[in-house]
């Protein structure tokens, strides 16, 4: 199968190229106009070619395209990649704002392409071990979520680029708002807040109702000393806990007073990469449905189902700086 992925960055690098680079059924090209990181990552990954622009892959015969370019140039890019009329994978977000999104989809509906977006935090196969252990004894009650992150460190080191934290609803708290949107539904009521400076705010929170009268609560700062997150879904008789900071992670399944650890079986031989799990679970199922000419199956996202994320986003940041917003 051959795979066109577009954009070199740390997510291409540290993420989808591994994953398409250890399925052997994979030839992958890159596009990438960075010359120094595009020869860098032939070494590394054993690329099968690469350029420097879409216009010079014009003429290559891919099977599948993978999209990871940095977040305020995915509209565009992702319009570009239409006109190959093949599957394609979008990183999230797939536009900045609920526009750029619906406007994808019209012009993919238009084209007759398949889009799948990538939020991967849906295929972690733990978490997805869990969800099935909880719902067999009970619906879900709560759910909390709860990251924070050190912003000033994380520019120093390069690990975040400042686009993103000035652009934290669409890059990253959209992870959480997903999540919430895939196991909960769509809210009833929506309170929201968000802190700190227009310039560069550090603090959102939110909180929802569902019509049954669960409730999902995420708060999101970047004002810690750490990185930590938190996630817990709560059943009346059970809870599910994922624990994370820095590189530690834990993931606690409890029933009954009883909580143990849950674990997945890796492939003798391979290390457990904690970071990775979500991504390959997702990838390899996108190639999967293009080897086998299928559409995504649950728990995949669409364009369509990431104009629904993006509304509730949008329904956030439309909010007063400093003030609770209620809906």
């Amino acid at each position: 199968m051959k795979v066109g992925v577009v954009g070199g960055g740390r997510i291409a690098a540290t993420s989808h190229l591994p994953v398409l680079a250890a399925n052997p059924r994979c030839e992958i090209d890159l596009v990438e106009p960075d010359i120094e990181r595009r020869s860098s990552l032939e070494r590394l990954f054993r690329l099968r070619r690469s350029v420097g622009s879409l216009d010079e892959a014009e003429t290559w015969n891919w099977d599948a395209i993978l999209v990871m370019v940095p977040h305020e140039q995915m509209f565009e890019v992702a319009l570009d990649c239409l006109k190959f009329k093949l599957p394609i994978l979008l990183e999230k977000p797939p536009g900045m704002t609920l526009n750029e999104t619906k406007e994808l989809h019209h012009r993919a509906i238009g084209l007759g392409v398949r889009v799948m977006v990538g939020f991967q935090r849906r295929f972690n196969p733990i978490l997805k071990t869990g969800l099935e252990q909880l719902r067999e004894h009970t619906r879900i009650r709560s759910l909390t979520i709860e990251q924070r992150l050190p912003s000033i460190r994380l520019l120093q080191a390069g690990g975040v680029p400042e686009s993103e934290l000035v652009n934290i609803l669409p890059t990253q708290f959209i992870h959480h708002i997903d999540y919430v949107r895939f196991l909960m539904g769509k809210p009833a009521e929506i309170s929201a807040f968000v802190g700190g400076s227009r310039a560069m705010p550090d603090l959102y929170a939110a909180q929802m109702v569902f019509e049954d009268g669960s409730t999902a609560q995420i708060h999101y700062s970047l004002l810690s000393a750490d990185r930590s997150f938190r996630m817990s879904i709560i059943g009346e008789e059970t809870a599910l806990v994922e624990k994370s900071a820095n590189n530690g992670r834990e993931v606690l399944f409890e029933f009954g007073g009883e909580v143990k650890v849950l674990s997945i079986r890796v492939p003798q031989g391979q290390p457990y990469r904690p970071f990775l799990d979500g991504f390959v679970a997702q990838d390899n199922h996108f190639l999967d449905c293009v080897a086998d000419q299928r559409d995504w199956e649950m728990p995949a996202s669409n364009l369509g189902d990431a104009i629904a994320t993006m509304e509730l986003l949008e329904l956030i940041g439309h909010r007063q700086l400093g003030g609770l917003s209620k809906w």
